[in-house]
């Protein structure tokens, strides 16, 4: 397939590569630059806000939904204040500006499909469904942490019982109740009695509600398709509690055994970090300001080098405070 990056277009003063939010890594390999080594994201104060209001909610059964309606406003205040910023990287007079992007923007699904397109080839055996009685929790969030534990002692026993095997694990959060749940699809296990994993999934204190079904048609189940199923769920505009839960609860929408990890990562190669320093973020708005000064446009990508009278214009932009 094709890049979609656009090509790179070179000046004395001003140098710009557009493209896709994400062909980040593509583009990255076009300059030598590996943008996965620039530390952990910053969190918005957004994130911190919500995330306290998360730990707070009370269930038992009956679930504070006035609580989890309140999530929706921090989300959308977070979505509004970042989808105008551009993530800003330096190496002396030479300045990267990206756009940022989340799990929550459409262009995400393009990139889960060339990530997940080796795990087309697997074939699949078995898929699970793992439910957190409520009625167990006094709080909404520990519904999550019982789930994830649960699951971490079921992966254990099954490893026991029938030895490696793949996996690949989504995280759905029910529209009504917002209950959340893990769907599971197993490579390697053919069938696991559902009073036994029932009872297994009782003993861990997660309550008694699985399922079990056999994958028969196996040939039609294809990795993409089913994430993607549940990543739309998570960009559905009209379904912003699935999409609140996820941003407040900061919860994985999937993960995978090292198995399916290594076929993701086939051919990766590890690139050294060519000195690029993360200077943190900026505004749209200032790099508008900026481009309109230098005639050009902005785009999702850009590789700009700075004169030194842009150091005195632009200030803010450019990280600095000795002007």
């Amino acid at each position: 397939m094709a890049s979609l990056a656009k090509p790179l277009v070179e000046s004395q003063r001003f140098g710009l590569v557009s493209g896709s939010t994400l062909d980040k890594p593509r583009i990255g390999e076009q300059i030598g630059l590996d943008l996965g080594l620039f530390g952990k994201k910053r969190r918005s104060s957004w994130f911190f806000i919500a995330n306290g209001l998360f730990h707070k909610i009370r269930d038992l059964g009956v679930l504070e939904e006035k609580r989890l309606s309140s999530l929706q406003i921090y989300y959308e205040s977070w979505r509004a204040e970042y989808s105008k910023k551009y993530v800003h990287l330096s190496k002396e007079n030479i300045h990267l500006f990206i756009k940022q992007y989340s799990r929550f923007d459409l262009d995400y699904r393009q990139f889960l499909k060339r990530k997940l397109r080796l795990l087309n080839n697997v074939v699949w055996d078995l898929k699970i469904e793992l439910t957190v009685d409520p009625k167990k929790c006094m709080q909404y969030h520990t519904e999550f942490e019982l789930l994830q534990k649960g699951w971490n002692r079921l992966n254990s026993w099954i490893r026991r019982r029938y030895g490696e095997f793949l996996y690949f694990k989504v995280l759905e959060i029910g529209k009504e109740g917002h209950r959340p749940h893990f769907h599971v699809l197993l490579s390697g296990v053919k069938w696991i009695d559902q009073a036994e994993l029932s009872d297994l999934w009782d003993s861990y204190g997660c309550g008694k509600i699985v399922y079990v079904k056999s994958v028969n048609n196996r040939n039609r189940v294809k990795m993409c398709s089913y994430v993607l199923k549940y990543v739309n769920k998570s960009i559905n505009s009209e379904n912003k509690g699935y999409s609140a839960v996820l941003f407040a609860s900061n919860k994985r929408l999937f993960a995978m055994s090292k198995g399916c990890q290594n076929m993701v990562n086939v051919g990766k190669v590890h690139r050294e970090n060519k000195g690029f320093v993360f200077e943190g973020s900026v505004s749209e708005s200032e790099l508008v300001e900026y481009c309109d000064f230098k005639r050009v446009e902005i785009e999702a990508f850009m590789f700009v080098e700075v004169e030194s009278e842009d150091y005195y214009e632009f200030p803010t932009l450019f990280n600095v405070s000795d002007f």
